[in-house]
């Protein structure tokens, strides 16, 4: 609800003043990053915007915005560089700005964000765009791991390849632990259609896996789901560089994966990712694959916008290869700048995950 308040002093009646206000609902696009499990920023991170967590933070990194956790108090173990395992406060490390560090504050409702699927489905099928699901089975086997590849062509359309066969990469470490296989890199794919994206409902709904890259010209949502297969949660996967054509908040992405969001191996070298991006059930980020492979390490990796993660993110492997094969020693980005989307923050692509039922003043300016 945009609100438009002019004040008149009746002294001066040519000295008037205009406030403009926008009364919304809170989104996560309102975070640089919100995160469903315990994390630690490294000492090399440097984040702009809100950072939060419904677990423990370390935050060893410079934090230029709140940074809040929902607990009290939690464990940190040798996962987090605590050995023997020590009772922390719910937001502690060595960065600055510890003044803006708050414990404990409400969660961020990531199953919440699930029971939204079946009505986007709905919605996409009657006024967006609704892909199929094009896998088969539910198991990690080569058909589970078709899908539909996205390219945004940055003239109101995207361009959709069905993919048929996908290869199967060997992984040093699983982002998410769950994850068996990583059947991410693309080996065949056909054209399926070339949609115009409507006007009026920037909706695609993906009841299957999805690769997505291009650039995006309008405020858009997309949601891989499945909610007609028990057991099917679908993937997305970033294998190019991903951005919008103009950053004056005019156009907007939104990704919301019902498991992952995963950094293929193949990625780009210097990577660019705008939008606000969310593995509702599973982890974002980028896998450990073998350090001889040719695919480790990449150079940069530059995030303007959300990261949403159920699980831990992790775009780089401290330490993870030894000193012959990469000069640094680690695996994946080793430059990562996070930067914080300050216009699509009070005006989100549509369907974008809402953080509080209450509405409240997001965004206010003179004109």
């Amino acid at each position: 609800i945009d609100i438009r308040s002019k004040g008149t002093p009746a002294e001066n009646v040519n000295a008037s003043r205009t406030i403009v206000a926008r009364y919304a609902r809170p989104t996560v696009a309102q975070f640089s990053y919100v995160l469903n499990s315990t994390v630690w920023a490294g000492a090399d991170r440097v984040i702009s915007g809100p950072y939060h967590s419904n677990g423990g933070i370390r935050m060893d990194g410079t934090a230029n915005a709140p940074v809040t956790s929902s607990l009290a108090s939690w464990l940190c173990t040798s996962s987090f560089g605590c050995s023997p395992n020590q009772t922390k406060n719910g937001v502690w490390g060595a960065g600055p700005n510890q003044s803006l560090w708050e414990y404990p504050v409400p969660q961020v409702d990531f199953a919440g964000m699930a029971a939204d699927f079946t009505n986007l489905k709905t919605t996409a099928t009657a006024s967006g765009i609704y892909l199929p699901r094009y896998s088969s089975g539910n198991s990690n086997q080569s058909n589970y791991w078709r899908g539909y590849h996205l390219i945004f062509n940055g003239n109101g359309t995207v361009t959709v390849r069905r993919v048929g066969s996908t290869f199967s990469t060997t992984v040093g470490a699983y982002l998410n632990p769950a994850d068996t296989v990583d059947r991410t890199y693309l080996a065949n794919e056909t054209f399926y259609a070339t949609y115009t994206i409507p006007a009026n409902c920037g909706l695609i709904f993906v009841e299957d896996n999805v690769w997505v890259e291009g650039t995006v010209d309008r405020k858009v949502t997309i949601v891989a789901a499945n909610v007609t297969t028990t057991g099917v949660a679908p993937n997305a996967m970033l294998p190019n560089n991903l951005v919008y054509q103009a950053t004056d908040g005019s156009d907007g992405l939104t990704l919301i994966a019902e498991n992952n969001i995963l950094i293929t191996p193949n990625s780009a070298n210097v990577m660019t990712l705008n939008g606000v991006f969310i593995a509702q059930g599973g982890a974002f980020g980028r896998n450990l694959y073998g350090c001889t492979s040719g695919f480790e390490p990449k150079s940069s990796l530059t995030i303007l916008g959300t990261t949403v993660s159920n699980l831990r993110t992790g775009t780089q492997w401290m330490g993870a290869c030894a000193t012959r094969y990469i000069s640094s020693g680690n695996a994946g980005y080793q430059v990562r700048i996070d930067a914080f989307d300050r216009k699509l923050s009070t005006d989100p692509p549509p369907f974008t995950p809402n953080t509080s039922t209450d509405y409240q003043f997001v965004d206010w300016r003179q004109e």
